[in-house]
């Protein structure tokens, strides 16, 4: 957990993250996230791809809180932040 004041969901916990139920409601939620100590506005893309030797990867796209730039990284590593949304009117 951050101690940035703000509450955190559980996800991250353990190493495939959190589940795609959990990818795609935080999508539909507009839900902030934080990924490597950084805040984001919200998940944009979920994504999914098979490496060369045959494994599943799942990434996300993230949305920087001035919602003007993209990362995309391996969503084991992001956590849901669950006590506020961003104005969804502005994305």
């Amino acid at each position: 957990m951050h101690s940035n004041g703000n509450a955190i969901y559980s996800y991250g916990k353990g190493a495939d993250g959190m589940t795609s139920e959990e990818i795609v409601n935080a999508m539909r939620n507009k839900s902030r996230v934080m990924y490597n100590g950084a805040e984001y506005k919200c998940i944009t893309e979920y994504i999914l791809t098979i490496d060369k030797i045959g494994r599943q990867r799942r990434s996300v796209t993230l949305l920087d809180k001035n919602g003007s730039t993209t990362v995309r990284v391996l969503a084991s590593k992001i956590e849901v932040l669950e006590d506020e949304r961003w104005d969804t009117r502005k994305i």
